[in-house]
């Protein structure tokens, strides 16, 4: 049996494991402590590295009343192979090597029926069944290619989400591929930590949209009901096991910042002597992924959810030579199963008496986006002016922007170097090119804050420069790659490339959004002059807001108005506008 794993390992990053030395594996409640005991007696015996997984299934192993639905006889309940030694990465092997993954994901529920289930949970809550149920459903995909599928879609998920608690399990018949940022425990000698995750909202499209998404998270009372109550069912599993006096919750409500999401997550710390199986027996499933109180409540889970959970709200973890282990909560989490060809992936939510059924639909969307969305690898970008008389054009409001940006992705922003780095650039390029001509450049920030140019004589300026309206519509509103300037141009390029074929010789096309509204050109922002006025669309409409736009607003030379299609008949000059080349008459069609 071939037999592949990659994992982030928080004490040592990225390491690769191959041809195990031993496999313990569960295909029935009966075997699974059993599984979990042999592995890890052998692995301590022998100073092995023992990885694996347990199946969201694999709950009634550890409390005969724990109910979910009936495991997949193709899944295994439980799951640990031994290594001697693992390869250690600085990334997962294929992690820059996909081409976009080729899934195509259908839900198992309807919206309607998703919104009624909703609906019968918080009636349940009502009768004092239950007080929360973290309810899910499933994305189903087939595909083709077994491991090219499998290994896209993880590298695509890590990409998307680089932190957190990773993992690839390949074998012959089924693969397991887990972007997920939720610690379910970590020990370290006898301290052991928990940090449930409960309360989720979307990032924004640029800074200030993200600081407000965050603070709603942080005041939203709903949000951190939900955290306490998960976080005081932790503490007490922990309990059942642990040093007398020792648990602690050391942090309560924290937000962290992942590219789709916020988290709010809180941590509980203990200290125990307790081997692995009984830490397991006691705190799975993790409390996060069930609800409250947890045998009643899965109960329900099992009555609303349609099929299996399978490694969903499961567990994927490893355990050192020494005895330390770390074990994640497997969300953000596929399968893929080489028998029937067909992949999973689960989203879910945690459901209270005031949670509304529209949000809770908005939140698995949200979820669902580390599949959906590859975010590539690229650059912030600003493009700037240089001249020998003046020097930089509107230097500071770049790196304003540059910073803004900064910050929004999470990427460090070093002023001082960013500046060295400009002006060493120049005087080299002007210096070995003897130039004497206006500049572009390019100023290019990367995922580590480290600085890079290119530089380019200012070309003449096109006479006459002829633009399309494009007939297409695009998704620009609220997208965080319109709001901040990067090297990620997809929907640019896109409608660059679909207008040319209507009309070759055009220098630029004005995007239309979905409400039928103008925005933007590729390169530039639009102006309209109408009755004497020159007006530009404003940020809502989705573009990019531009530096001599904002120049043109401050200066009280333009005014912003949502421009409609109908505008192009009642203005009477075009413009389009960027702080390199200023403003310029346009002709349009």
């Amino acid at each position: 049996m071939s037999i592949l794993v990659q994992i982030r390992d928080v004490k040592n990053g990225w390491i690769e494991f191959v041809d195990p030395i031993g496999l313990y594996l569960a295909n029935s409640i009966s075997e699974v402590k059993d599984t979990i005991r042999k592995a890890e007696k052998r692995s301590l015996e022998e100073n092995l590295w023992m990885v694996g997984f347990l199946s969201y299934e694999a709950s009634k192993a550890f409390d005969e009343k724990y109910i979910t639905n009936l495991p997949n006889n193709n899944f295994p309940l439980a799951w640990f192979a031994l290594f001697d030694k693992p390869i250690y990465k600085t990334e997962p092997f294929f992690a820059n090597k996909y081409d976009g993954s080729p899934l195509k994901w259908v839900s198992e529920i309807q919206k309607k029926l998703y919104l009624s289930n909703i609906q019968n949970i918080k009636n349940l809550i009502r009768s004092g069944q239950t007080y929360q149920v973290n309810y899910s459903y499933r994305l189903n995909s087939e595909f083709v290619d077994y491991i090219s599928c499998s290994r896209e879609l993880f590298a695509e998920m890590i990409n998307n989400q680089p932190i957190g608690y990773g993992a690839y399990i390949e074998t012959d018949s089924f693969s397991i591929a887990s972007a997920s940022n939720e610690l379910f425990f970590e020990k370290n000698g006898s301290n052991l930590l928990c940090r449930p995750m409960k309360g989720t909202v979307s990032r924004g499209y640029d800074l200030k949209s993200d600081n407000d998404n965050s603070r709603w998270l942080i005041e939203s009372e709903k949000n951190k009901a939900e955290n306490l109550m998960i976080t005081d069912m932790v503490r007490n599993d922990l309990g059942k096991f642990s040093d007398y006096g020792s648990v602690d919750v050391t942090s309560l409500f924290e937000l962290e910042k992942y590219p789709t999401l916020w988290q709010m997550t809180s941590s509980v710390q203990a200290k125990t002597s307790a081997t692995l199986l009984t830490i397991l027996t006691s705190l799975f499933p993790a409390a996060s992924i069930t609800g409250a109180p947890k045998h009643r409540t899965m109960e329900i889970i099992s009555n609303l959810e349609s099929s299996p959970r399978e490694i969903y709200t499961g567990s994927i973890g490893l355990m050192r030579p020494d005895g330390s282990c770390q074990f994640n909560v497997a969300i953000r989490t596929a399968w893929f199963n080489n028998i029937t060809k067909k992949a999973s992936y689960s989203v879910g939510g945690g459901i209270v008496i005031d949670s509304q059924e529209e949000e809770e639909w908005k939140e698995c969307n949200t979820k669902s986006k580390i599949i959906k969305n590859n975010i590539r690898d690229f650059n912030l970008l600003e493009t700037i002016k240089w001249d020998k008389p003046k020097g930089f054009y509107f230097l500071q409001d770049h790196l304003e922007r540059l910073k803004r940006a900064s910050i929004f992705f999470g990427r460090p922003f070093d002023i001082e170097n960013i500046i060295k780095k400009l002006n060493k650039d120049i005087d080299n390029f002007n210096s070995s090119k003897k130039n004497q001509h206006p500049l572009r450049i390019r100023l290019l920030l990367n995922n580590l804050g480290l600085a890079k140019t290119e530089i380019f004589k200012l070309d003449d300026f096109i006479e006459p420069y002829n633009v399309l309206v494009s007939n297409l519509t695009y998704d620009v509103v609220r997208n965080a790659f319109i709001a901040n300037k990067t090297t990620n141009r997809t929907i640019y390029e896109d409608a660059l490339i679909e207008a040319k074929k209507i009309k070759p010789s055009i220098h630029d096309v004005i995007i239309v959004n979905k409400n039928m509204e103008l925005t933007e050109s590729t390169i530039a922002n639009l102006f309209v002059e109408v009755k004497g006025k020159l007006l530009t669309p404003p940020e809502i409409s989705g573009l990019l807001p531009g530096i001599y736009r904002q120049y043109l607003l401050d200066t009280g030379k333009a005014e912003e108005e949502i421009l409609n299609l109908d505008i192009i008949d009642k203005a009477t000059k075009f413009f389009l506008a960027n702080s390199v080349r200023g403003l310029w008459p346009i002709n349009i069609s």
